[in-house]
C-alpha cells in the first residue's frame, strides 16, 4: 500500500509513534497522512501541548499531511472518535489505515467488530434471537452497575468464551477498544480502506510507569513523569531526539492539564439554573447531572470535582468529557448529528514536496486558511449537484456548527495556556500551515 491514514492524538509523541512510521515507510508507503486530535483529546482532558507543535513533531518524524480532527469527535466516545477519524481518512485518497492494538493481529479484533456491527444494524440478516439475547445479557450487566464498556465486555463473554480465553484483554485493553471501533466504524462507512495493524510495544495507553532500561513509554507516563519533575530529563530516552529538542525550545507551551480549565468549567456550571440545564449537553445523563449539581457547593477543582461524583458505571473519562462539552457548548444534539461525519478537511501541516496530493481530493472541503472558512464550505455545501436546497443548507449548517466549535475551542484552549505558560499563541486566523 502507497498511501496510508493513522488516526492519533500524540499527546506528546512518543518512540512508539515513531516506530508506526517508521514501520510503514518500510513497508512501502510514501504517502503517511495523520488524523490528529486538535486542541482537546478523547478521554475529555485538553491536549498536553497545543496541535501545531504536535504536528510538526509528526512531520518532522515522517508523517506527510497532517488534518485536524474536529472537536465534536475528538471529544466523543471511543466509538465516536473512531467514526470521526474513519469519516476523515476515508475522504481522502489513500489505500489503508494502521492503527495499533494490544493484540497485534486483526482477526480476532475483526470478528467481534463484526458481531458488534451486526447486532448494531436493525436491517442486517442477524437473528432476532441472538440480538435479543446479547442485548439483554448488556441491558442486565448495565443494572448491575457496570460502565458500558465493561457491561459489553461481560455480554460478549458468552458469545466468544474460547476468542476472550485466547485474547486476554482483547475487550478491556485500550487499544483493542479503539481497534475494534475502527473495525466498526469502516464496516459502517463501507470503507474500502484496507486495515493493518501493529503491535504495541509501550507498557500500554493507561501505564504511567517510566522503565529507564526500555526506550518505551505511554504518552500517559510520559506527562506524569514531566508533571512529577518538571523536566523532560527522566523520560528523555522515550521521545524521539528531535521531538525532545523540538519541546526544550518550546518550555511554554505545555504542561496544559484538566485544571487549567477549574475556573472555567465552574462559570460554565454555576451559570445553570436548574440540573436539567446541564443534562441538554452531550455525555450528561440526568443522573449525572442531578450529582454535579448537588455537588456543585463543594466544588474546589475540575478533578475533584470528578472523583467525587463518578460511580461505578459513570467513568471519570466520561465525567470529563461531559464537562469538556458543557465549557465549549456541545450539546447533545450537536453529537447526534456528528454520525454524519467529518463535513471537512482543515490541513494542520504538511511537506511541501506532497503538495500535489491535496489536488487529488474531491469528496470535502480542504480548509488551509482559516479566513476563507465560510467561503469554502458554502462553495462545496451550496453546489452540490443531486441535492435539494434543503440538504444544501443543512450540509452547510452542519459544516459551520462544527467548524465554529473548533474555533471556540481553539480560543478557550489558547487563552488558558497564557494564563498559565505566558505563551499567546496565534489565534487560528494567524495561526498558518505547518511545512517542512
Amino acid at each position: 500500500m502507497k498511501s496510508i491514514g493513522i488516526i492519533a492524538e500524540y499527546n506528546p509523541f512518543h518512540n512508539g509513534h515513531a516506530h508506526q512510521l517508521s514501520f510503514l515507510k518500510e513497508q512501502g508507503a510514501d504517502t503517511i497522512v495523520v488524523a490528529l486530535s486538535g486542541c482537546f483529546v478523547q478521554r475529555g482532558t485538553p491536549a498536553w501541548t497545543d496541535k501545531y507543535l504536535r504536528t510538526r513533531m509528526a512531520l518532522q518524524q515522517g508523517a506527510d499531511f497532517v488534518f485536524e480532527l474536529p472537536t465534536l469527535f475528538a471529544l466523543s466516545s471511543a466509538e465516536g472518535f473512531a467514526f470521526g477519524g474513519v469519516s476523515l481518512l476515508n475522504a481522502l485518497p489513500l489505500d489503508g489505515i494502521c492503527f495499533g492494538s494490544e493484540c497485534g493481529t486483526l482477526t480476532p479484533l475483526e470478528t467481534i467488530a463484526d458481531f458488534l456491527s451486526r447486532h448494531d444494524n436493525t436491517g442486517d440478516t442477524v437473528s432476532s434471537h441472538t440480538a435479543d439475547t446479547f442485548h439483554q445479557k448488556l441491558q442486565q450487566q448495565i443494572r448491575k452497575g457496570l460502565s458500558f464498556p465493561a457491561a459489553r465486555e461481560q455480554a460478549l463473554q458468552d458469545f466468544f468464551p474460547e476468542l476472550l480465553s485466547q485474547n486476554p484483554g482483547l475487550l478491556s485493553s485500550a487499544n483493542n477498544i479503539l481497534a475494534i471501533e475502527y473495525l466498526k466504524a469502516a464496516k459502517k462507512l463501507q470503507s474500502p480502506l484496507r486495515a493493518i495493524t501493529l503491535s504495541r510495544t509501550d507498557a500500554g495507553y493507561h501505564s504511567r510507569r517510566i522503565d529507564r532500561h526500555s526506550k518505551n513509554a505511554s504518552a500517559s507516563a510520559i506527562r506524569k513523569s514531566y508533571a512529577d519533575t518538571s523536566s523532560l530529563q527522566n523520560c528523555r530516552h522515550t521521545l524521539p531526539e528531535a521531538v525532545y529538542d523540538l519541546l526544550e525550545k518550546n518550555p511554554l507551551r505545555y504542561p496544559v492539564e484538566l485544571d487549567d480549565f477549574s475556573a472555567s468549567i465552574y462559570l460554565c456550571l454555576r451559570q445553570a439554573k436548574k440540573p436539567e440545564d446541564y443534562a441538554s449537553y452531550g455525555d450528561i445523563s440526568p443522573e449525572l447531572a442531578r450529582r454535579m449539581w448537588n455537588c456543585l457547593p463543594e466544588y474546589t477543582s475540575a478533578s475533584s470535582f470528578i472523583e467525587q461524583i463518578k460511580t461505578k458505571n459513570i467513568t471519570y473519562h466520561r465525567i470529563s468529557r461531559g464537562l469538556m462539552h458543557l465549557l465549549l457548548h456541545i450539546t447533545t444534539e450537536q453529537l447526534h448529528q456528528s454520525q454524519k461525519g467529518v463535513p471537512y478537511l482543515r490541513l494542520l501541516g504538511m511537506r511541501k514536496e506532497k503538495s500535489s496530493f491535496l489536488r487529488q481530493i474531491n469528496t470535502l472541503p480542504v480548509i488551509t486558511k482559516v479566513a476563507d472558512y465560510l467561503a469554502v464550505l458554502s462553495d462545496f455545501y451550496l453546489n452540490q449537484e443531486h441535492s435539494t436546497d434543503a440538504q444544501k443548507q443543512s450540509g452547510l449548517a452542519y459544516a459551520l456548527d462544527c467548524f465554529q466549535t473548533d474555533l471556540l475551542a481553539a480560543d478557550i484552549y489558547r487563552q488558558t495556556v497564557f494564563q498559565k505558560l505566558g505563551c499567546l499563541l496565534p489565534d487560528e486566523y494567524r495561526s498558518g500551515i505547518q511545512m517542512i
